[in-house]
């Protein structure tokens, strides 16, 4: 599956506000993954559709996302400004679209921002906004702000793009900036140059720690020589600077129509005996999730918590996704699994029946949800979907051993083991490092689109030592191509002795 990742994903670095101080260079398709002392990032993108023109300029969708985040809690630093180039085989022509301004913009939340400008709007996307106190003491991530991109107008040849970013939190408010877009007139590889400065969030307290967005409409593109480039650099409120440079593959062909309607008559004339061969299905969205219940909890002494991860794959153009394969995720050092005391659900007990041995009852740690989709030649796609439970298999060195179970009705009608081998890490943000191997869907025609899992209180406990709680999840798909996605979620610190604390506080208070 090739992506095709245009560096207009510098716009998230920019607005993640944060990478690390030295040239930076992705090079195939893969996520840009960079370490610089306390930071970690990953960066994505890509268009849609992959296969484009060699000379005429075809409409692209553009998705990216990136996260940021420090490994030993401190803050995240501010980007102040950005500057990066695109290829010169990247166009964007807003002309004759409708205007949006500043001063429309201005405190509005999202809802009245689009009220405001319903035709400009060209793009969105969401963010986790990381805020400092008043009083400098590190305020938790805060998730879900919305992010708008609007058409600003052409001015001077200069196409102007608002970037509109509200914060529910910590004060409901909005940034607006201008991103400028200016022709490279020099002759060279690149042909447009993108530069924003970007105002303070909260008073100059706030910086964006991961940021999703999709551009929709205004880029065109052209594939001639099968390669995407574009580099840049963004300047941080702590005087850091960070260059990159990125490469990306593309498919350039004569007649894209042409070649999709050949491809089609190819696929209808194979056996129906033969398992499909997956629809290259271009750029997935970033759709993973994590949460820890409570979020209250002690910077020590691990408490019981609820722990849930999900995740969902599509395509743009809503073809076929590809199959998963692998899944790996890393979760937090600072949660622990312990599944001592917890029965075991023995080899050879569970079977491809749609029931469950009672046996096996008490060993379940996990319960949630499944969903695949299935096409086979010939015949429309459909979708299905069952309840997943997950099984104590048993204590191994270092961790432990799951296996995830669910039964797909009719027209599937079979059930589905996934065996779960979650161990330690050593060192590093991440404490564990939980790895399934996913299992053909109906002879290789079925895709999991979807996932989730959510776990008791029976084998998780957590400390809350810096005010997150990270997550990170790989998967890996049936042509070689992986995904990478990280989330941040929020945690409260409490004081384990409070009721001792309040006593040394009044005792020397009176003295």
């Amino acid at each position: 599956m090739k992506r095709l990742a245009i560096t207009v994903v510098a716009v998230a670095v920019a607005l993640c506000a944060a990478m690390p101080v030295r040239l930076a260079t992705a090079s195939g398709n893969r996520p840009l993954h960079d370490t610089s002392g306390n930071l970690e990032g990953t960066f994505n993108g890509g268009l849609n559709p992959t296969k484009l023109s060699k000379t005429k300029p075809s409409r692209v969708t553009l998705a990216i996302s990136a996260t940021v985040v420090t490994t030993d809690g401190a803050p995240t630093p501010a980007a102040t400004e950005v500057s990066f180039e695109t290829d010169k085989h990247l166009g964007l022509d807003l002309r004759g679209r409708p205007r949006c301004s500043l001063a429309a913009l201005r405190n509005t939340d999202t809802r009245s921002a689009v009220e405001a400008c319903p035709q400009a709007l060209i793009g969105s996307g969401l963010a986790d906004v990381d805020v400092r106190s008043r009083s400098a003491a590190r305020r938790p991530v805060i998730g879900g702000s919305e992010v708008l991109i609007f058409n600003g107008g052409r001015r001077g040849g200069v196409t102007k793009l608002l970037v509109h970013l509200h914060d529910r939190e910590p004060a409901s408010g909005a940034v607006v900036f201008p991103l400028k877009v200016r022709p490279i007139k020099k002759p060279g590889r690149f042909g447009l140059s993108w530069r924003a400065t970007i105002p303070k969030i909260a008073g100059g307290r706030g910086s964006l720690t991961s940021i999703s967005l999709r551009m929709q409409k205004g880029l065109y593109a052209t594939c001639p020589d099968g390669r995407f480039f574009a580099r840049g650099a963004a300047e941080f409120a702590d005087g850091n600077e960070l260059s990159f440079r990125l490469s990306r593959d593309c498919t350039g062909v004569q007649n894209p129509a042409r070649a999709a309607r050949s491809k089609s008559t190819a696929a209808a004339a194979e056996s129906s005996a033969s398992p499909p061969v997956p629809v290259e299905a271009g750029y997935l969205p970033s759709h993973f999730e994590f949460s820890v219940r409570p979020r209250r909890l002690p910077r020590s002494k691990p408490q019981p918590v609820r722990v849930s991860v999900a995740n969902k794959y599509e395509t743009l153009d809503g073809s076929h996704v590809l199959a998963l394969e692998e899944l790996e995720l890393e979760l937090d050092r600072h949660l622990v699994l312990d599944v001592t005391g917890v029965p075991v659900c023995r080899a050879g007990i569970l079977n491809e029946q749609r029931w469950v041995p009672e046996d096996c009852g008490d060993a379940v740690v996990g319960k949630g949800t499944i969903e695949a989709e299935v096409a086979h030649p010939e015949s429309p796609m459909f979708t299905v979907s069952g309840d997943l439970t997950i099984y104590n298999r048993g204590r191994k060195p270092g961790g432990a051993d799951l296996v995830a179970y669910a039964y797909f009705p009719a027209p599937i009608a079979g059930a589905i083991f996934i065996p779960i081998k979650v161990r330690k890490n050593r060192g590093g943000r991440y404490g564990w490092k939980a790895r399934a191997e996913i299992p053909k869907l109906d002879g290789g025609s079925g895709s999991i689109t979807s996932y989730s899992m959510r776990f008791g209180k029976r084998i998780f406990s957590a400390t809350c030592a810096d005010g997150k709680l990270l997550a990170h999840a790989v998967s890996t798909f049936a042509d070689g191509s992986s995904r990478s996605e990280t989330a941040i979620r929020t945690c409260v610190m409490t004081e384990p002795h409070v009721r001792q604390s309040s006593w040394w506080t009044i005792a020397r208070t009176s003295s």
